[in-house]
């Protein structure tokens, strides 16, 4: 997608990730994850990933989610009750990986129901209200079986990472 640049009268490429999201998508994005911490002990990170790098091509979309939940300490959250949301935007493909401690208290079915749903919003081109959903849904089991405690703080950035 290309974009005008009024300052210095040339077409420029628009970079990765405002090819496909704008600011306010970004923000919406961001605010569904701080009102959702805001009410439980848990962590959602959203990590999206424009293509894989080379050393990756070969390394399945687990183990890319994987990598990235150790990248972004998820797994050093205080009570392991970190969720990450990987996308791999290039190939179109998401993996949501929860915590150990959070697979204790919830149905495997849960999470393919999730992923379900967010992928056919994906698919009928409703990005930000399929990941922003994903996001409302996991926080509602959070909120259960994660209560927001006294002197809880905020373990983890709500930015979206981008890569």
């Amino acid at each position: 997608m290309l974009f005008w640049d009024e300052k210095t009268k040339f077409f420029m490429k628009r970079k990765f990730p405002l090819n496909f999201l704008s600011k306010s998508d970004i923000d919406k994005i961001k605010n569904k994850i701080s009102e959702i911490e805001k009410l439980t002990s848990g962590e959602i990170v959203v990590s999206i990933k424009e293509k894989r790098n080379f050393l990756d091509k070969k390394k399945s979309l687990f183990e890319l989610a994987k990598k990235e939940f150790e990248k972004a300490k998820i797994a050093d959250t205080k009570d392991s009750t970190g969720v990450l949301i990987f996308i791999l935007f290039s190939e179109k493909q998401f993996y949501i990986l929860p915590d150990n401690n959070i697979i204790k208290f919830v149905d495997k079915n849960f999470w393919q129901n999730l992923a379900d749903e967010m992928s056919a919003k994906f698919r009928a081109n409703n990005f930000v209200d399929g990941l922003t959903d994903c996001i409302e849904k996991i926080g509602e089991i959070l909120k259960v079986n994660f209560p927001v405690r006294i002197n809880d703080k905020n373990e983890l950035p709500d930015d979206i990472r981008f890569s």
